[in-house]
């Protein structure tokens, strides 16, 4: 069996050598010939995983080891029954940590006092819920927002967006970008949702940049709305006004720590045992 991983993958050739050849290559260069005879594909997220780049390809598993999946075309890997593994939470307590990181940094620089502050939370998964456990932890009330999730868990009270936002002191966004669907995220934080936040809050964003009207972002914190904006995602270019006007811009690392990195090549390890019906071999 021929593996192809990403260089970027870390210990990814001492991971899944045990299922056949692997090589290994820098992401931003692996191209469709490089896929001629490769049967397990496994990569991070700087390459677009689509048709184009496996049409001729006999791969069966394609891997991402990262919690997000923007990059994938499901639609083609289904059509084509190859199966597909993400590493879903493999950085969650990591971006988690920064965003504690960045309230306590916040807390200092802008002389508040964490304890009793509202948090809304949009998005309680993996890593949502991370961050409302450090909030609590450390004296903060917390705003639940996740529809999908609100129909499923029936442990914890969920609250609209709208009443979210408007009761908030700190907004922080944990969601996917998803387009179209029965629960869209694209622009969720529209103009209008945001024109009701209140005066002085803090909001950040540790996403995906496409979940919120960056321009009305930038207004809000250009007018003193905001008091504070944490800014760890982007389109496809670093917005530079909105670099300028954050108290913290950092360049989509929030969840770039060794842990999580590791964690998400256990992840797919685990899932290509699934696969191929192997045991794992370590934990």
């Amino acid at each position: 069996m021929n593996i192809l991983c990403s260089s970027s993958v870390l210990l990814g050739k001492e991971a899944f050598s045990q299922f056949g050849k692997v090589v290994t290559k820098a992401e931003a260069e692996i191209c469709a010939d490089d896929l001629a005879d490769t049967d397990i594909l496994i990569t991070r997220s700087k390459i677009k995983i689509n048709e184009a780049l496996l049409k001729d390809s006999p791969i069966s598993f394609y891997g991402t080891a990262t919690a997000g999946f923007d990059h994938v075309d499901t639609a083609y890997l289904d059509s084509r029954k190859c199966h597909f593994a993400m590493a879903s939470g493999c950085n969650a307590n990591s971006v988690s940590e920064y965003i504690t990181a960045a309230l306590l940094h916040l807390a200092t620089l802008h002389n508040f006092v964490l304890k009793d502050k509202v948090i809304g939370i949009v998005g309680h998964g993996h890593t949502g819920s991370q961050v409302a456990n450090k909030a609590r932890a450390l004296g903060m009330e917390v705003l639940l927002n996740d529809p999908p999730k609100a129909l499923i868990d029936h442990e914890n009270d969920y609250v609209s967006l709208e009443e979210l936002i408007a009761n908030s002191d700190i907004v922080s966004l944990h969601i996917p970008y998803i387009k179209g669907g029965e629960h869209p995220t694209e622009n969720l934080l529209s103009a209008e949702i945001l024109d009701q936040s209140l005066v002085g809050s803090v909001f950040i964003n540790a996403s995906r940049a496409e979940v919120g009207d960056q321009e009305k972002i930038i207004e809000l914190k250009k007018s003193g709305h905001f008091l504070a904006l944490v800014t760890d995602v982007w389109s496809s270019e670093i917005n530079k006004e909105l670099m300028q006007v954050s108290d913290i811009a950092t360049p989509h690392i929030a969840g770039h720590s060794y842990t999580g990195k590791l964690n998400g090549t256990v992840m797919l390890y685990d899932a290509c045992c699934h696969f191929l019906g192997r045991v794992p071999q370590c934990n």
